[in-house]
């Protein structure tokens, strides 16, 4: 017996080793279809059939536990979508992507087989299309409570009743989504070269409904490269450096963010039938704190604890010398276009920080422009929602804002918005300007209200106004002592303005007082 023990070990190590190297060598050829065939059906079940996958080949190392896949491709089921659509419940997105490769370490080939569960060490997803297909149903009502969605899990229990993945890498990703707003309109926007990992990734009934978590993961880190798009107008390219999203401390920012005219100021004027700004507004960065990721993904809202615009450049230019618009001027105050957003949003506190703003005007009657400078303007708007449970609880949406004025003088401003009253566009400002040096303000006097200060300060302005979409009232406060004006005429062809000396006589003598207050104090 004794004499049989290392014959029979023998037998045991030649028949392990000869086992080692037909898994190596075959690398699970002959369980491929048992593979695929899981692969397939968890996709099919997690779906309900809405989505099919293929791909070109199978790599399967038992030994290393390893599966690599070429060419992926998760096809929607367009017959199934177009009943869905037809009957109010097609999902708001669609997917269609292609990989050309995916590689899965750490992989347990029996469990991913013919278990309940499967654990996977990485997952390595490497020149990825991923193509998004956004349209919403607006007779379905909106599913607000969370329970009431099947989720991710509910469609896996049927496979597996454990998904986890501890490193899922996609790299050089390309995104494109199509939003369907009409039957007739699409717009899309593309991202090139995204770049995500996502850390601790679990599905199971303990996570299915864990907003903690960004799809699933305990941490996501997501990097886009430039982004660049026309707007709808056709007046502006919409673009952004970067954006990164931060899924654990959800926090999401956009580097250099940045809307440009399309043309100079004469290209942009002779696109327009009618007098309208010309925008051209930069951001170094612009952040949102405290992101609520489940209300994104699965309520069609956004929902921001805090937004923040740093370092910012924002000039306006107006040709007052086109025709002025003819139109209805109705429902253009912030509360208003807040309103017309077509979807939920929430933002408890939006700060400025750093911006300046310049403004600039051609007043067609002297042929001149002016520029009025805002600069290091700080400011902070809190309460920015068009949720009526959120207005029931708070309606006051305010904004208060401090800021140099033409670097001579400070400024502040308040702005109380009544959310409730968004309609009738009821409203509530307050400002004050500091003293005004008369010699850096008098170019911007001359060009644009056609009068010079010749003599005399100026002490400070203020207002106090409440208004709606038809009336205004309220004060205005204009300090000044020894005050003397030029009234002047449209200038040369050189531009130079000359003196109105009748008119200035007039202004002087039987307008314009000397000095605010009196010298009786009022």
């Amino acid at each position: 017996m004794k004499k049989k023990l290392p014959f029979i070990a023998g037998i045991i190590v030649i028949l392990i080793a000869l086992i080692f190297f037909y898994l190596k060598f075959r690398k699970l050829d002959d369980f491929n279809p048992l593979i695929k065939e899981k692969i397939q059906s968890l996709v099919k079940d997690g779906s309900d059939g809405l989505y099919s996958i293929e791909f070109d080949t199978l790599h399967a190392d038992v030994v290393n536990s390893t599966l690599m896949l070429d060419n992926v491709r998760l096809i929607p089921d367009t017959f199934l979508v177009a009943t869905l659509d037809s009957n109010g419940r097609r999902p708001a997105d669609v997917f269609s992507v292609f990989v050309s490769s995916i590689g899965v370490s750490g992989i347990n080939i029996a469990d991913f087989v013919s278990g309940k569960k499967i654990d996977l060490e990485a997952l390595n997803i490497d020149g990825a299309t991923l193509e998004i297909f956004h349209k919403i149903n607006h007779s379905q009502p909106v599913e607000k409570d969370t329970a009431s969605i099947q989720t991710l899990y509910q469609h896996l229990s049927k496979q597996v009743n454990r998904l986890s993945i501890k490193q899922l890498s996609l790299t050089n990703m390309k995104f494109i989504h199509h939003n369907f707003i009409s039957a007739e309109k699409e717009k899309a926007i593309t991202f090139n070269k995204v770049n995500v990992h996502l850390a601790g990734i679990l599905v199971d009934s303990t996570t299915q409904f864990d907003s903690s978590r960004f799809l699933y993961a305990e941490n996501a880190t997501i990097a886009a490269g430039k982004f660049k798009m026309a707007t709808g107008d056709s007046l502006y390219y919409m673009g952004m450096d970067s954006i990164s999203i931060n899924a654990l401390k959800k926090d999401l920012v956009v580097y250099n963010f940045s809307i440009e005219p399309r043309g100079n100021k004469a290209e942009f004027s002779k696109k327009l039938s009618f007098v309208k700004e010309r925008n051209d507004l930069f951001f170094k960065e612009v952040m949102f704190k405290q992101i609520d990721w489940w209300s994104i993904i699965s309520s069609e809202s956004f929902s921001a604890k805090e937004a923040i615009l740093k370092d910012g450049k924002f000039y306006i230019y107006k040709d007052k010398s086109l025709p002025e618009f003819n139109g209805s001027k109705l429902g253009k105050y912030p509360q208003q276009q807040l309103m017309k957003i077509p979807f939920p949003i929430d933002v408890d506190t939006l700060k400025v920080i750093n911006l300046d703003l310049s403004y600039e005007e051609l007043n067609p009657k002297s042929g001149l422009s002016a520029t009025l400078l805002f600069t290091n303007i700080a400011g902070t708007i809190t309460n920015i929602t068009n949720n009526e449970e959120n207005i029931a609880a708070n309606k006051t949406m305010k904004a208060d804002a401090e800021c140099s004025f033409m670097n001579i003088s400070n400024f502040k401003a308040s702005f109380t918005f009544d959310l409730t009253k968004a309609e009738e566009g009821d409203f509530l400002v307050n400002a004050q300007l500091g003293k005004l040096a008369v010699p850096s303000i008098n170019p911007v006097f001359e060009k644009l209200g056609l009068f010079k200060i010749e003599e005399g300060n100026i002490n400070g302005i203020s207002l106090n106004l409440a208004g709606n979409n038809n009336i205004c009232r309220g004060t205005v406060q204009f300090l000044y002592d020894n005050l003397k004006i030029n009234v002047l005429a449209k200038g040369n062809e050189k531009g130079k303005q000359k003196k109105r000396g009748l008119l200035s006589f007039i202004a002087n003598t039987f307008v314009v007082k000397n000095s605010n207050p009196g010298t009786d104090g009022k």
